[in-house]
């Protein structure tokens, strides 16, 4: 039999080829090609087919318009199972497009979209059925029949116990069921089709799709809802596929993902040609349409790998980034280093203050994460300049500039109260006031402006900034008692006085006085006093202060300095101080404890508390 010889395609119009499989059951798989058309007022009902080429050895043949083709053995196995007791309209793209012609190739790719959104519906051959898959497809179909009678469609598990009794009235165990359903499920989302970068368009673009094994068929948005129901955990590609699955119960949005987004998402995904890398992913970015007029991307297969990464790297990165990162031919490894050259290309960018580059670069899709992590583009910012190019680029709004509260924290510091409130709407105003946040206001020389800002997120009411428990204690250093006591008031948690709070305040030669007094006479259990903490107010307090711990329900403390040296017993002591009663005895008893405790070292002593309760003395341990 002779070999079939494609009729030239139109190239000017929306025109593409068809075929008509013939009926039947086994033998000889025939069919009959015909040219038709795109456009709305043509199109013709068709099915369009999508499965996984498998090896490229064309090993099969099947007749077309009395021709023979040679195709690969995965097709062949598929069109022989669609066969139906009519004729089947089908779409196969190793059928219809002439794989040897260059241009039409290209011409046919460019509208893949289209040939799958005009489609009645996609099929997904999975390969041949076995026993467990044809469990899972009657599973699959009756969650499906019950989904369309229920309100609720996401909930299926009523749907799941109805099938499971009607599988159990036929014999078959419910713990068997569940094994088989999920051994053959788990097979199913191994298939080789998961990892084909084409399948992301032909499933995006579906009106609806059909999984098919064998000759049993059901409805491909109901994978995801099986694996669900039976403990299946698809890996994050798969996931990201079943997710684009078209279903009749939700409204998929439009194209969000732009090019670099999906390049960096899929750049795993398999294709017999590398270029597919690409060009498959061409009809579901959303930034293709706007941003590439003059046709930069635009599928054409006579183009080699080497020319291809050079027009994606001037595409992603606007313009060429060879100077720093050597010439590459090899699109795969392109894809592999598209993370690194991000990175570099926005060092470069921030270095060179080239600010509206980075936003081209951001309205492109690719990532920035303004975050306190040595791997980040922005760890590179070391002088003045830099920081006010990223302090200016952090107010600009886009969803692909990441902010982290870290990285957020290292650039309020930075910036006056104006630009401080511009900054914490961008970040939502979730902040999380941290002790790295506070020493960084503490240490940088703009003192005034600083307190302002801070003031500022300690006053916002009803929002997300959150001081924590290290980040207060920092505040003691140059804070005044009223900005203490606001945060105490506008925070929805518990403080503690800390040894670090107490060594803070004592360091805070204008207010620390101040803060300690206003925090030992706190009324309620919103602040609390820890052991290293009440060894750290005697250590450092005058009298006066220490005696304020009789407010927090503290009749008396006593301390034991153990010393760890045992040929000089000498060195231990107890010392006790009672709070009720006479100031004065009160007041001999605090200064002794302090000067013993400052008297003492690390290693020497180990200084214990103990508080008295009804005249009994409970310890509890705390290093000093």
């Amino acid at each position: 039999m002779a070999l079939f010889e494609y009729e030239p395609l139109d190239l000017g119009v929306k025109s593409f080829r068809l075929l008509m499989l013939h009926p039947g059951a086994g033998g000889e798989v025939a069919c009959d090609i015909f040219q038709a058309s795109l456009e709305a007022e043509d199109i013709i009902p068709y099915e369009a087919l999508s499965y996984a080429w498998g090896s490229n050895d064309l090993s099969e043949s099947i007749t077309v318009n009395r021709r023979r083709l040679p195709i690969t053995k995965s097709l062949f196995h598929a069109m022989n199972h669609l066969r139906r007791d009519a004729g089947r309209i089908l779409w196969v793209d190793a059928v219809c497009i002439d794989q040897s012609n260059v241009a039409e190739r290209g011409h046919q790719v460019g509208q893949m979209g289209d040939v799958y959104r005009e489609a009645e519906q996609v099929l997904i051959w999975l390969g041949p059925s076995s026993y467990e898959t044809k469990i899972l497809m009657d599973f699959l179909r009756a969650l499906y029949r019950d989904s369309s009678r229920q309100k609720d469609a996401g909930d299926l598990s009523q749907a799941q116990e109805n099938w499971l009794s009607a599988q159990q009235d036929a014999g078959i165990g419910r713990a068997a069921l569940d094994d088989i359903r999920r051994q053959a499920l788990t097979s199913l989302l191994e298939e080789p089709w998961f990892t084909r970068v084409w399948i992301l368009q032909e499933v995006s673009h579906a009106r609806a799709a059909s999984v098919c094994c064998g000759r049993w068929t059901a409805p491909a948005h109901m994978l995801l809802s099986a694996a669900t129901l039976v403990g299946v955990d698809p890996s994050p590609q798969c996931r990201a596929v079943l997710d684009l699955m078209p279903n009749p119960f939700t409204r998929r949005s439009a194209k969000t993902k732009t090019l670099h987004t999906l390049l960096r998402e899929f750049r795993v995904s398999r294709a017999s040609d590398p270029r597919d890398m690409v060009y498959a992913l061409l009809g579901i970015a959303s930034d293709i349409p706007l941003s590439d007029p003059n046709g930069l991307l635009l599928p054409d297969y006579s183009k080699t790998e080497a020319q291809l990464v050079q027009d994606l790297q001037a595409f992603l990165f606007f313009g060429d980034v060879e100077h720093h990162l050597g010439k590459i031919d090899d699109l795969r490894a392109f894809l592999a280093l598209l993370p690194s050259l991000t990175d570099q290309t926005c060092r470069d960018s921030i270095a060179g203050g080239r600010v509206e580059d980075v936003k081209n670069f951001l309205r492109g899709g690719g990532q920035l994460g303004i975050v306190d992590a040595p791997s980040n583009a922005l760890s590179s910012v070391k002088n003045e300049r830099e920081r006010l190019f990223v302090r200016d680029l952090s107010q600009f709004r886009n969803p692909n500039l990441m902010t982290s509260g870290s990285g957020l924290e290292s650039l309020f510091e930075q910036l006056d109260l104006r630009e401080a409130k511009t900054l914490l709407d961008l970040c939502g105003g979730n902040l999380r006031i941290s002790e790295e946040f506070v020493t960084a206001f503490r240490w940088n020389g703009r003192k005034r402006k600083n307190t302002k800002v801070l003031k500022f997120l300690l006053r916002q009411e009803n929002s997300g900034v959150q001081v924590m428990q290290d980040g207060f204690a920092e505040m003691a250093a140059f804070c005044d008692a009223k900005t203490m006591r606001t945060v105490i008031e506008r925070q929805e948690q518990a403080y503690h006085i800390t040894s670090r709070l107490s060594l803070m305040a004592y360091l805070n030669e204008k207010h620390g006085r101040d803060i300690m007094t206003m925090l030992l006479t706190w009324k309620d259990d919103r602040l609390q006093v820890t052991d290293d903490g009440l060894l750290k107010t005697l250590e450092l307090n005058d009298a006066d202060v220490v005696g304020l711990l009789r407010w927090r329900g503290v009749p008396g403390v006593r301390v034991t300095g153990t010393g760890t040296n045992p040929s000089d017993p000498e060195s231990s002591w107890t010392s006790t101080v009672t709070f009720e009663g006479d100031s004065t005895v009160c007041r001999r008893e605090a200064e002794e404890v302090r000067r013993k405790l400052r008297e003492s070292w690390e290693g020497v002593i180990t200084a214990n508390v103990g508080y008295t309760n009804n005249g009994i003395w409970e310890d509890l341990v705390a290093e000093f």
